[in-house]
C-alpha cells in the first residue's frame, strides 16, 4: 500500500477519532453545526463538521493557505452498547488524489478475548539472538 497517510493517521481514523488542533475549537456557523480551529505552530486551519440534529461528527478537514489537503469523512453512526459510531469512515488527501475507506459490518466492544486464539507457540528448536 502506497499512501501519504500516515499510519498513526490511519490508525486514529480506524477508531473514530477526527484530527485535533492544538488550539480550543470555536463555533463557527451554530445553523450547519460548523466548527473551526487553527494551529499557529503547524499554520494549519481546521475545520469540523456536526450535525447539528445528532450532535455527530461528520466531516474535518485540514487546510493550508485556504487549501485542503486531508478530509476525514464519518458516516453511518450506529449506536453500539449506547456509544455511537461511525460505521464508514474516509480519509482523502485531495491533492495527491488518495482516499482509504473503511467499512464496518460490526462492531463488538469489550468483548471477552480467548487467549488461546492468541498464544503463539514457539518451536524448542528457536534460538534467540540478541545483537546488543
Amino acid at each position: 500500500m502506497q499512501t501519504n497517510i500516515t499510519l498513526s493517521e490511519l490508525r486514529n481514523t480506524v477508531l473514530g477519532y477526527s484530527l485535533e488542533p492544538d488550539s480550543p475549537k470555536l463555533l463557527s456557523n451554530r445553523t450547519h453545526g460548523i466548527f473551526t480551529a487553527r494551529s499557529i505552530e503547524d499554520d494549519i486551519d481546521y475545520r469540523y463538521v456536526v450535525n447539528p440534529a445528532s450532535g455527530l461528527l461528520e466531516v474535518c478537514e485540514l487546510s493550508r493557505e485556504s487549501r485542503v489537503f486531508l478530509r476525514q469523512e464519518f458516516r453511518n453512526y450506529r449506536n453500539v452498547d449506547g456509544i455511537y459510531l461511525p460505521m464508514i469512515i474516509r480519509i482523502t488527501l485531495p491533492d495527491q488524489k488518495e482516499r482509504i475507506s473503511i467499512f464496518y459490518e460490526s462492531i463488538v466492544l469489550n468483548k471477552e478475548l480467548d487467549l488461546s486464539e492468541h498464544t503463539i507457540e514457539i518451536s524448542s528448536k528457536v534460538q534467540q539472538l540478541n545483537l546488543n
